[in-house]
């Protein structure tokens, strides 16, 4: 009998949501420059998504603010694979997933109720990287 491998962080949604609500306090001008509050409704479609995920799917994700309003989550390994969901607004997700060593780059877009097709994406990052 084969037990499926699986990445054990029980922290993993609690800590993400943590990172996504620390989002909310960024001023106007967070950057340095003129880049705006991050979008409230993109902070809510991220925490919805975070929350519909499989528990335990992958390391926690870097939560970045994008200058553009919205935010993303990065996944990067030590053998160079990569990961960004970026939310455009909040229906639509921006992936990009990339392997130089693999010759792999792909970019295509989901909608944030695509979960199934989201936790393809996390678990194609988590089942070759070095994580």
């Amino acid at each position: 009998r084969w037990v499926t491998q699986q990445i054990y962080d029980p922290g993993f949604k609690s800590a993400v949501t943590s990172q996504i609500q620390g989002l909310r306090g960024l001023a106007p001008g967070w950057d340095g420059y003129s880049a705006p509050r991050i979008d409230e409704a993109i902070v809510d479609a991220a925490l919805k998504l975070v929350q519909e995920l499989a528990p335990h799917i992958a390391p926690r994700p870097r939560v970045v603010p994008l200058s553009s309003g919205g935010l993303q989550f990065e996944w990067q390994a030590a053998n160079g694979q990569s990961l960004e969901l970026e939310f455009e607004d909040d229906s639509t997700i921006h992936y990009l997933r990339w392997h130089q060593a693999a010759g792999i780059e792909d970019e295509a877009f989901l909608s944030v109720d695509e979960v199934e097709e989201i936790e393809q994406l996390i678990k194609w990052f988590t089942d070759r990287a070095d994580v």
